[in-house]
């Protein structure tokens, strides 16, 4: 009959099993079921938003004698600000498809019994995921207002030749330390949609004033 010591002696020196990773060939291989949707999602999302945005316009376009030129920068100036909302679509439909095909085939089964985690399985799709995130961020921050702002001046240097409007007019007093976002200034000192914004020494909200149209007097 084996003592207790000897025992414990067999359970201390039992090594504790180690969780598996993906390895390399799984990795990429992971990335290549999840990349060539992503890539099919995004055309595919790219061109419709695009169609869209030929049927809202192009009858603009057609009553005017304008260059192909510049219908042609007026529509890709627009791209950027439409992939800020087709990327996150694509990324969903991917990783669902990835999904699906994978569970159709019994491929995650076989990885869950040869002991690797969903975790371990779905790291490449989350590092995919987090590189779309921050090109998300960098288009609606940078690309996508340059863009919408490049197709409307187009559409008011072409287009809107009679119109003294001006839209979408920002100003900082960095020295009063107020924002002034105006939607619609017109040239006879009339402006609509005004918002102003007052800030603190320490960079904080002091008050917000909210007004549907004012007048400039001198």
């Amino acid at each position: 009959m084996p003592s207790a010591d000897h025992d414990s002696a067999q359970v201390s020196t039992r090594r504790p099993l180690s969780r598996r990773r993906l390895g390399c060939i799984l990795s990429a291989y992971f990335c290549r079921e999840f990349i060539l949707p992503l890539f099919c999602a995004l055309l595919a999302f790219a061109v419709l938003f695009l169609i869209n945005d030929v049927f809202d316009d192009l009858p603009d376009f057609l009553n005017q004698d304008l260059p192909n030129s510049v219908v042609v920068r007026y529509f890709l100036a627009k791209q950027p600000a439409n992939l800020v909302n087709v990327i996150p679509i694509s990324v969903l439909l991917a990783a669902s498809f990835m999904t699906m095909m994978m569970g159709k085939n019994n491929e995650l089964t076989a990885m869950r019994a040869a002991g690797l985690s969903l975790g371990a399985c779905a790291w490449p799709v989350w590092l995919v995921a987090a590189i779309m995130c921050l090109v998300v961020f960098a288009i609606g921050e940078s690309w996508g207002p340059a863009g919408a702002k490049a197709a409307q001046d187009i559409r008011r240097q072409w287009i809107d030749k009679d119109d003294d409007r001006i839209t979408h007019v920002a100003f900082a007093n960095a020295r009063e330390r107020r924002d002034w976002f105006i939607e619609e200034l017109q040239q006879s000192d009339k402006a609509q949609g005004i918002i102003v914004r007052q800030y603190r020494p320490d960079g904080s909200t002091d008050w917000v004033l909210n007004a549907g149209s004012a007048e400039y007097h001198d």
